[in-house]
């Protein structure tokens, strides 16, 4: 009941956020995220220390959505008015019905999972592949929704020039892909202790099923930018029947592997992840003519530097195995991230690239606006045979 206020905040801060990301204007977007964490954080230490319990955590995210929507109106010029257009509201209510049923569907695939793992096997596991499925959450987070928010409003302002749409998917995959598969490879090698150390010894057999959602990381980038892509140029229906379809897949598949152990349901959500993209990637050819196979081409380079840098990591691991734990995971972790790297050296000149694409956040829309670099020429042709 304490918590249901920041439902309110969260919808007044929705329509001065969604202006600012059409507006690319990031820096913005980072300033509000900034100031609304730090006075969350500041009321709820001050309410721990003061004795408040669990209401200081509800005074923390009170906080945060109150002092986040004040700010996001204060950096946007538009106010409401009272007036009423049927034919606006048509024109949205048709492209946002498809995508909350999306979300729908987004949410029942997350949470059959869970449904399904408390009712049969009981609370014991459910809470070990909680924990498991908490760790990927965090990594997707950092390493794939934070850079592909972008590109929605990216989409939508070029889905009218094939070409530049074209060169930012590609861009935007490999870049993706360049930080986000050696992340979920890394989980991967180093997730027995990385679980202990995030969540503590009594956490430790979520280790295995944590390396294994891991696996089920690595297409995330693919997926989430082809959603962005469906979405972005108006077919937010053709997005609904690929979520309806990760869905189904989904579900189908964790209840059949349910009653073999939560181990087994890891490596359904693992082995669906790669399952859904064709489907998805039909769609977008269908609507854009963009394909999934240059997707894939454009993620390429880190996708062998991931390999290699699973297989050293795991070699390493079996070469350390009488050092102590903490040694283990540094030394696995780290000669898996020096393979990457150097492979990622040889592959391709990426490094270079993802330089030039921070050094431009701040500008916006600079990015989508270059013509893209060497390292994937060839990957983004405009020609009909080649996509």
């Amino acid at each position: 009941m304490g918590l249901a206020p920041a439902l309110f905040f969260g919808g007044l801060r929705s329509v001065p956020a969604a202006l600012l990301l059409r507006g690319l204007q990031l820096r913005s977007l980072a300033i509000r995220e900034f100031f609304g964490v730090a006075a969350g954080g500041v009321v709820g230490i001050a309410g721990a220390l003061s004795g408040w319990g669990a209401w200081s955590l509800v005074a923390q995210t009170l906080t945060d959505s109150a002092v986040g929507a004040l700010l996001l109106w204060m950096q946007v010029d538009w106010r409401p008015r009272l007036r009423f257009s049927r034919r606006h509201f048509r024109d949205l209510f048709g492209f946002s019905v498809r995508i909350f049923g999306s979300q729908v569907l987004v949410q029942a695939f997350r949470r059959s999972d869970d449904l399904l793992i408390g009712g049969v096997l009981g609370p014991v596991p459910l809470g070990l592949y909680s924990v498991a499925y908490r760790l990927m959450t965090i990594f997707n987070e950092m390493f794939v929704r934070s850079l592909s928010k972008v590109m929605f409003p990216a989409v939508a302002q070029l889905q009218d020039d094939l070409v530049r749409l074209e060169r930012a998917m590609y861009k935007a995959v490999g870049l993706t892909s360049v930080l986000a598969v050696p992340a979920f490879v890394g989980m991967g090698i180093v997730a027995p202790e990385l679980v202990v150390l995030v969540f503590g010894e009594e956490w430790r057999e979520a280790g295995p099923i944590a390396a294994m959602l891991a696996v089920g990381g690595l297409p995330l980038p693919l997926w989430t930018m082809l959603m962005q892509l469906l979405n972005g140029t108006g077919n937010a229906g053709l997005a609904l029947r690929s979520h309806l379809a990760n869905a189904v897949i989904s579900i189908v598949g964790f209840a059949l592997a349910v009653s073999h152990g939560i181990f087994a349901v890891a490596a359904v959500f693992a082995a669906r992840g790669f399952l859904v993209l064709p489907i998805a990637g039909r769609f977008t050819r269908r609507s854009t003519g963009i394909g999934l196979r240059p997707m894939l081409r454009a993620s390429t380079p880190s996708s062998v530097a991931g390999a290699v840098m699973a297989v050293v990591g795991l070699l390493m691991r079996r070469v350390l195995v009488e050092v102590p734990e903490l040694a283990l995971a540094l030394g696995a972790g780290a000669s898996g991230g020096a393979a990457y790297l150097g492979m990622l050296a040889i592959v391709i000149p990426v490094l270079r690239e993802l330089w030039d694409t921070f050094t431009t956040v701040g500008r916006g829309s600079a990015l989508l606006d270059r013509a893209g670099s060497a390292a994937f020429d060839g990957v983004g042709s405009a020609d009909p045979d080649e996509r």
